[in-house]
């Protein structure tokens, strides 16, 4: 796994794609905001999310035909361009959205934008929901991995201080 830069992990973003992002406070504004930077070359991107804090320049009338967003959940930051009819609203109870974004259903997932966590927090995606996962330390290809794969392929994009405890709980887990 290699390092990168906002702008470089957002680079396997294609036209035509759906982005997952992480939701809450743990929105990954420094991604959101290295896609906008490459919008006028994107066209047809969906984004995907639950209540996201921060602005959501994406849906700007600017970006029409660029993205997409399919809120599901209606927030302070996107109630304008749902009401204005630039965003749409999937209603849907939390616990459905793991299996409403797996592949082969309605809302497959091509990319997924998430916040690296805090030790002893987990973060867990199942092996049909993504093909990519974008920090800002890096990018994992995830599709056709085996489990110690991804467990590596995840931790060489985690913060670089908890990279080593991840290898050892990992390791205790006798997944890696």
């Amino acid at each position: 796994m290699t390092w990168s830069t906002a702008g470089e992990g957002v680079s396997v973003v294609e036209s035509g794609d759906r982005i997952f992002v992480q939701r809450a406070c743990a929105t990954p504004t420094a991604l959101l905001q290295a896609l906008i930077e490459r919008g006028d070359e994107l066209r047809d991107v969906e984004i995907v999310h639950l209540h996201t804090y921060g602005p959501t320049p994406y849906t700007d009338d600017k970006w029409a035909g660029h993205f997409s967003l399919r809120a599901l959940f209606v927030a302070e930051n996107t109630r304008a361009a749902v009401n204005a009819g630039r965003a749409s609203y999937t209603p849907i109870f939390f616990s459905d959205v793991p299996a409403l974004l797996a592949r082969g259903n309605e809302l497959a997932v091509d990319v997924a934008f998430i916040q690296v966590s805090p030790p002893g927090a987990a973060v867990t995606t199942s092996r049909a929901h993504v093909y990519y996962v974008v920090t800002e330390y890096g990018i994992a290809a995830l599709h056709g991995r085996d489990l110690a794969e991804r467990a590596r392929s995840l931790i060489a994009i985690a913060a670089p201080q908890f990279r080593e405890q991840l290898e050892r709980a990992a390791s205790a887990l006798h997944l890696i």
